[in-house]
């Protein structure tokens, strides 16, 4: 590779990087101390603990697969089909995680299968089998099917925000670039 290909590269993958950073820095605090995701946290944070945090993002998959046609004109297992072409195609920017995920992610189809009950509960048992520090995650799946209209509710408060927030963002950057 030539320098000035190797300068190239390297200037890209730091605008990528940069650019993620930024849109995950200014989405993610929203995200974390919205009401609504609070709210589902503190129904799971005495059994939990720490991992409410993630329990609550991947019972928000399950109703964000479930509705999607409310979100976008785009069939859900389209998008899962281009998503995960598109992460394979910037496998150089993926964490040694990620890319020993991606093929399992892609084979077992989990954007799609989030929106069944049998998908999430393999989400948390495999969550609970990776987890540092012993967890109660195998057994969310209860707190689930116990309290899911709850937890729906509050998620059909937060995502439309969300969306909002997003779209304000990119308005942001793309206003950002151009200057």
């Amino acid at each position: 590779m030539t320098a000035i290909a190797k300068n190239y590269r390297r200037n890209n993958i730091n605008l990528v990087q940069t650019s993620f950073s930024q849109r995950r820095q200014r989405s993610q605090p929203s995200t974390d101390r919205h009401r609504q995701v609070a709210q589902s946290r503190r129904r799971l944070r005495q059994r939990h603990r720490h991992y409410s945090a993630v329990i609550v993002d991947i019972f928000y998959d399950d109703f964000l697969a479930r509705n999607w046609q409310e979100y976008s004109a785009i069939p859900l297992a389209d998008f899962a089909r281009h998503a995960c072409g598109a992460t394979q195609r910037f496998d150089a920017f993926l964490t040694p995680q990620a890319k020993q995920t991606l093929p399992r992610m892609i084979a077992n189809n989990w954007l799609v299968n989030y929106g069944k009950l049998e998908g999430i509960d393999r989400a948390l048992q495999g969550m609970a089998g990776r987890a540092a520090f012993p967890s109660s995650m195998a057994g969310a799946m209860g707190d689930l099917q116990e309290d899911y209209l709850s937890f729906e509710h509050d998620f059909r408060k937060f995502f439309p925000e969300l969306v909002t927030h997003s779209k304000t963002c990119q308005q942001a950057l793309a206003d950002s670039d151009s200057d």
